[in-house]
């Protein structure tokens, strides 16, 4: 018992003392990220899947670290083939509609819903490996996000 609470000390004192990164891609856990926006925004993505219009969003971040609710966020589609698959990927702008902001030293963050891989793991198991043999590499954590607005309906894209 005595050494799972202080391995879990010594976790939590390591990513406090790291950047805010290290608190933002936390893998320890599946981040929660729930986006409220304007229903007619999402049904219009969904129908202009082509289209890099950024659409006005709150975004509720929560994970070992973090509970923060961001407000003005830019949300849209993205990616190649994922904005055709029935699962989406989706990009947060922390400083389309508030110039200058970051969130957790983060301008823009990308939702994969790595459509193209069933075990929704191999691109993190990748970079995870790329990055212990010492190359330069994109950090990424789990995440499951929930899409709602007005209690009316609610949209889930799960990861």
């Amino acid at each position: 018992m005595m050494k799972n609470v202080l391995i879990s000390l010594g976790l939590l004192c390591s990513l406090l003392s790291g950047s805010d990164l290290d608190l933002l891609y936390d893998d320890s856990q599946v981040a929660i990220i729930e986006i409220s926006m304007n229903p007619e925004g999402l049904i219009w993505m969904y129908e202009h899947v082509q289209s890099d219009s950024m659409h006005l969003a709150t975004v509720h971040f929560t994970n070992a670290f973090i509970d923060e609710t961001i407000e003005n966020v830019g949300f849209r589609l993205r990616g190649n083939t994922s904005r055709d698959a029935q699962k989406k990927s989706f990009k947060l702008s922390f400083n389309t509609f508030e110039p200058g902001r970051k969130f957790y030293d983060v301008e823009k963050l990308n939702l994969n819903g790595e459509h193209n891989d069933p075990s929704i793991i191999r691109s993190k198991i990748a970079w995870d490996h790329y990055e212990q043999t010492g190359l330069a590499t994109t950090r990424a954590a789990p995440w499951r996000s929930n899409f709602s607005w007005s209690d009316q309906e609610e949209f889930d894209s799960s990861n």
